[in-house]
């Protein structure tokens, strides 16, 4: 990712410094071209070292933007004037945001694109919101124009001291969604933030919560209710238990290295109700793993994209939807760079949907059958797929 093709915390510092002093007003404006996807969650696990010497938050959060393309949103509740001094050492971006939050009394958490920093509680219960807003979609009978409609993601900002309100009523308009509750939004006036391919669940909720709000559905997702964050905030999921265990045997079990689970077993499986987080502790604890034990960076390298072969058959599947496919690690993890006004002046949706079907595939095969219809050619560079419109 280009925005780490530096080493060291001697330059890292200077960057800082220097953008500390240097960043031009314009940028607020005109903020840089934001990571997401696969370059996102690259990012965040790349090793750094940076020292943050006697600067305020806004500061950190805007040269983080610029030096490596990561979109930081900084709760209102957060001061953001006060003078933070951090030196850490051979640490990923993610474990910065979590050093930088804790040094403001807060809590780090990725939401879509976005690192959000916020006071712990709000920052605790926010990807289990989002979550929450995802499964009353699905459950919800909507038309498929509706459900594609509601569920696209856009890059989303507001400037210096725009209003909540006003971002909300933006929202609303871009998404054709009538909001109820609106009044519920105090006075404020906010610094520029940018939210690069946010869906709309992540971006409603990213303002909202700056106020202790959430949303639900309603008008057949034609509409949001606000309302208050609840005091306790859980999703359920189910788990089969561990091979050879009963699922009352697996809760006994787990509930010895995490005292607080609350478990039922059913229909031989194990139901677990808890945050997004807690989920994941369980995952960890279900495969053997400590539940505080972090993901590591694979250091074995990945087999030769030309090697890989693809079997599938895609009816009415959008683009876009493909493309976040090809971002994972086992279907190529490729990123993916294209110019979007020039999309747009083209006439290219990516959301447009196409049919294929696919005979052991080379990854050449694969684009081709995905981005011919809707006019896009595309060039590999590794593993960066560079897409244009077709020259007509």
């Amino acid at each position: 990712m280009d925005g780490f093709q530096y080493s060291g915390m001697r330059f890292f510092s200077a960057v800082l410094a220097f953008a500390a002093l240097a960043l031009p007003a314009a940028a607020v404006d005109e903020p840089p071209n934001l990571a997401a996807g696969t370059s996102f969650r690259s990012a965040l696990e790349q090793p750094i070292s940076p020292t943050w010497d006697h600067l305020d938050l806004r500061t950190i959060a805007r040269t983080i933007e610029s030096g490596q393309r990561v979109a930081v949103l900084v709760d209102r509740r957060l001061d953001p004037s006060g003078e933070r001094s951090l030196k850490v050492s051979c640490d990923t971006l993610r474990e910065c945001f979590d050093r930088l939050a804790a040094e403001c009394d807060g809590g780090a958490t990725v939401i879509g694109n976005v690192v959000y920093l916020g006071p712990r509680e709000t920052a605790g219960k926010l990807r289990t919101l989002v979550a929450m807003r995802k499964n009353d979609l699905k459950e919800l009978p909507l038309p498929e124009s509706r459900r594609t409609a509601i569920t696209r993601t856009r890059a989303f900002r507001w400037n210096d001291l725009d209003r909540p309100a006003d971002v909300l009523r933006r929202l609303a308009e871009e998404y054709r969604l009538e909001v109820d509750g609106l009044d519920q939004v105090p006075h404020d006036l906010w610094a520029a933030a940018a939210l690069p391919d946010a869906t709309p669940i992540e971006a409603l909720s990213l303002v909202l919560a700056q106020f202790e709000l959430t949303f639900q559905w309603t008008e057949g997702a034609r509409g949001v209710r606000i309302e208050p964050i609840p005091e306790r905030v859980a999703i359920e999921k189910s788990y089969d238990p561990p091979r050879g265990l009963s699922p009352a045997d697996a809760i006994a079990r787990w509930q010895e290295v995490l005292p607080g689970l609350e478990a039922r077993p059913a229909g031989g499986k194990v139901v677990v109700s808890g945050t997004e987080e807690f989920h994941e502790m369980v995952d960890r604890v279900r495969r053997g793993k400590r539940p505080d034990e972090k993901p590591g960076r694979s250091t074995a390298p990945l087999p030769a994209l030309g090697q890989k072969r693809y079997f599938s058959k895609f009816e009415n599947v959008p683009v876009s939807a493909l493309m976040r496919e090809l971002e994972t690690p086992g279907q190529g993890l490729l990123t993916f760079e294209y110019d979007r006004a020039a999309f747009k002046a083209a006439g290219i949706d990516l959301d447009r949907r196409v049919s294929f079907e696919l005979k052991n595939a080379k990854i050449e095969g694969f684009l081709k059958a995905a981005f011919d219809p809707i006019g896009v050619t595309f060039e590999i560079h590794d593993r960066t797929v560079r897409l244009k419109p077709v020259q007509k």
